[in-house]
């Protein structure tokens, strides 16, 4: 649930520096998989970098995915599927 809070923060923070706009290919940002911002920039100024927010977004996006992918696949075992299946129709 926190990682989830956390990535609804990051998306505020995308929407409210326009962030979106920048890099609207996917999964690529540019030429590469990260901007060359987040290479220039300070650890301090992560927040306030459009291009660095969206990727922390994206990064986020990712390991959500994969770990609802694993607990999905953890609630098969434990014969939850219900439960399961909600969760992988909701990613």
């Amino acid at each position: 649930i926190s990682l989830a809070l956390i990535q609804i923060a990051l998306g505020g923070l995308v929407a409210g520096l326009d962030a979106g706009l920048i890099y609207a290919n996917f999964p690529k940002m540019g030429d590469n998989f990260y901007p060359p911002e987040f290479i220039e920039k300070n650890v301090s100024e992560f927040l306030y970098d459009p291009a660095i927010v969206q990727f922390i977004h994206r990064c986020t996006a990712y390991t959500l995915m994969f770990y609802i992918f694993y607990l999905s696949i953890k609630l098969l075992n434990e014969k939850y599927r219900f439960i399961a299946s909600i969760l992988v129709i909701m990613i």
